[in-house]
């Protein structure tokens, strides 16, 4: 239900989390996803369009990216809990200074 009725903000949501989560059996509803990568090639051809660039380029969050390369189970839960979270504020800070630049182009 979460899913099929909520707003969601994602990056790169809809050619990839919304397959893995549809394959798994959640309804997605695609109307009600705001997906930063593509606001990102509306917003800026040109550039690079990774959570990593967006992250760079809109908030002040210090590199992090390389906390999640390379885990593994022995790292234990905390190391990739800590780099989801880092994600999903990255991905919220860039939505919000995305919509700020739709509202200046209207």
């Amino acid at each position: 239900k979460i899913f099929s009725e909520s707003k969601m903000i994602m990056q790169n949501g809809t050619s990839f989390d919304c397959h893995w989560l549809r394959a798994m059996g959640f309804n997605i509803n695609l109307n009600n996803v705001e997906d930063t990568l593509i606001r990102h090639h509306v917003l800026w051809p040109g550039l690079r369009h990774k959570l990593e660039f967006q992250t760079f380029q809109y908030t002040r969050l210090p590199f992090y990216k390389w906390e999640g390369r390379g885990w593994s189970l022995k790292d234990g839960l905390d190391r990739l809990m800590k780099y989801n979270c880092l994600d999903t504020i990255a991905t919220y800070q860039i939505f919000l200074a995305q919509q700020e630049e739709f509202n200046e182009r209207i």
